[in-house]
């Protein structure tokens, strides 16, 4: 941008930046251009961090991961090429994983495809089938989400059959998952959005601030006998000292009891005539 175009106020701050020693940072094209090559990690440490943030990246990386040469425009098809003769790693491009697990019929192994598999693990096909599994319904996704999903499910995506959802569980059972009897449910149920709801009610948002299906499931979370548990609640001294005697006050009866049964004994056995004359 050229320097008359910003105001006077502006120029006489870019005009103080640069007698303070500001120095314009190169733009990272420029260093590439100027090197005939990408930076390197090591020897180019902030020109690497410069380019792994970098717009350019952002593009290139976009036609390896299958974006067509000629859905850019002129520009940004000019830098792809660019960078591909600087020497860029990415000399193929990398196969959708959708291709891939067609290709195969198949999903990818964790130890036999790991890069496949990586590449599986974070695709926005994984999360679409992980959501019908979640309990959104198979009409609410689009036509083209429904084809994917299908196909994962014959290509032998092992979630098979639906997870039920917690709260469908909770009204089953009546009551919250126990935390060792039912492990699977309560990580679930810890996770779950309906548990976020009903802390944030005990953490202090009115009842009347929710929707009336929220109030619903609060109301059911209370009946089905949830109880609060505030994280990282701090006793203060009193609490300390009534929740230790509450504990140790049984235990401390029970050897008083003994200790004086023992000296009565004792005491019996030092002094024999009192129990004569007691008989």
């Amino acid at each position: 941008k050229k320097l008359e175009e910003f105001t006077e106020e502006e120029q006489a701050i870019i005009n103080e930046l640069i007698q303070f020693g500001y120095k314009k940072v190169q733009p990272i094209m420029e260093w590439i251009r100027e090197n005939d090559r990408i930076p390197k990690d090591g020897r180019e440490r902030n020109e690497y961090i410069r380019w792994r943030k970098s717009k350019e990246k952002e593009l290139i990386d976009d036609y390896y991961e299958g974006k067509k040469l000629e859905e850019f425009t002129e520009e940004e098809q000019a830098i792809i090429n660019e960078l591909i003769q600087f020497g860029y790693k990415r000399k193929e491009k990398v196969q959708p994983i959708m291709e891939w697990i067609r290709e195969n019929e198949r999903i990818p192994g964790r130890s036999a495809e790991k890069k496949e598999y990586q590449r599986w693990w974070e695709s926005k096909e994984k999360k679409l089938i992980d959501s019908y599994y979640e309990g959104k319904k198979l009409e609410e996704f689009t036509e083209e989400e429904q084809a994917i999903i299908n196909e994962l499910i014959q290509f032998g995506y092992k979630r098979k059959e639906k997870v039920q959802p917690i709260m469908e569980w909770i009204r089953e059972n009546e009551r919250i998952p126990g935390r060792s009897a039912e492990k699977k449910e309560y990580q679930r149920w810890w996770e779950s959005k309906e548990k976020k709801l009903i802390d944030s009610y005990y953490e202090g948002k009115k009842l009347e601030e929710f929707t009336e299906e929220e109030q619903a499931i609060i109301n059911e979370l209370i009946q089905f006998g949830y109880k609060y548990r505030k994280r990282g609640k701090s006793l203060n001294p009193e609490d300390i000292a009534q929740a230790t005697y509450d504990a140790l006050a049984p235990a401390c009866d029970e050897a008083e009891n003994l200790i004086n049964g023992l000296i009565k004994e004792q005491k019996e056995q030092n002094n024999p005539e009192v129990n004569v004359n007691k008989n």
